[in-house]
């Protein structure tokens, strides 16, 4: 979106210094004003324009596999505007929510037969920070309720298809609150964003997938000599609400875990060229929620409910047979 404004202005967002070989990571992004002035992409109708003249080439490309144009091609299931697109104050609600309704129409115009979706994380995390930020000062549970008001209202546009969530606990700040029980409220943290996406999907009528779920390590390492305990609470409990809610026909349609690392390892703190390619991006810290090959617990929870999983869609495809 960044880029889109460079085009469209001639105006280049703020970005951070960094070497030939590192990225800058998040917060360094954060510090320079990037993100707010990128999100003044969706007030920019230059910009929105040079963006739907690339999905137009993107979906008119032809697979040189196949044969088949993008936008004809059935292994492709979904597409989506964008990942985690959120309007900030820098720019109006109006015009993000004009953003989604045009250009999911348009998605939607020229590949009728598959899915759209925004691409959300849930109810805007900046205001899940903003409460988590104010919670972690205190001891314990603090009381907090997600409001999936504005989650409603986005993906109840016509030519959205299904709605999507992320859960990340340590983004929401668990890891300021050291040790056991404190990262045991921030699991159930999830559960609450969770269970509020589920039913906020049920009321919408459309179908859920909980589509990353992340946590790092016991003590917020980034070594995999360190534990992932709390990552395995908090896969087991949103693989078990995910699976229940299918058993019981209600919103969620699949789940996906992040991030499969095998047998890759960190170099560096931020990645640089020639290391391996793990779970996390370049601009986040290397090692944080990769799954490693030797974390036998953590795939032993995700292999026994992908079997529960694919048991589920056969029962399902055999009563519509």
């Amino acid at each position: 979106m960044g880029q889109y404004l460079d085009w469209a202005e001639d105006e280049a967002p703020p970005t951070p210094e960094r070497s030939t070989t590192t990225f800058a990571n998040v917060e360094s992004w954060q510090r320079s004003g990037y993100f707010r002035r990128a999100s003044e992409f969706f007030d920019s109708t230059r910009a929105i324009e040079l963006s739907h003249n690339h999905i137009r080439f993107l979906l008119a490309r032809r697979n040189s596999f196949t044969g088949r144009l993008y936008a004809s091609d059935p292994t492709v299931m979904a597409w989506q505007l964008a990942h985690e697109p959120r309007p900030l104050d820098s720019s109006p609600r109006e015009a993000y929510l004009e953003w989604v309704t045009e250009t999911s129409k348009l998605l939607k115009e020229l590949a009728p037969h598959h899915l759209v979706s925004i691409g959300s994380e849930g109810a805007h995390a900046r205001r899940a920070e903003e409460v988590a930020a104010d919670a972690s000062k205190e001891p314990g549970w603090a009381p907090w309720e997600p409001d999936t008001t504005q989650y409603e209202e986005e993906h109840a546009i016509k030519t959205i298809d299904f709605a999507t969530v992320h859960l990340w606990p340590a983004q929401w700040g668990f890891q300021k609150k050291q040790g056991g029980p404190g990262q045991q409220a921030w699991v159930e943290r999830a559960k609450l964003y969770l269970e509020a996406h589920i039913e906020s999907a049920m009321r919408l009528g459309k179908p859920l997938v909980i589509e990353e779920v992340g946590m790092p390590r016991d003590g917020d390492a980034y070594v995999e000599a360190m534990p992932a305990r709390y990552r395995n609470i908090l896969l087991s409990d949103t693989f078990a609400a995910a699976h229940a809610s299918m058993v019981g026909r209600g919103a969620v349609a699949g789940v996906l875990f992040s991030g499969w690392a095998g047998e890759g390892r960190k170099a560096h703190a931020l990645w640089e060229e020639g290391d391996a390619l793990i779970a996390e991006p370049p601009t986040e810290y290397q090692g944080w929620n990769s799954v490693y090959d030797i974390d036998v617990a953590t795939i032993e929870i995700v292999s026994s409910y992908a079997q529960r999983f694919a048991h589920i869609v056969g029962a399902m495809a055999g009563t519509r047979e």
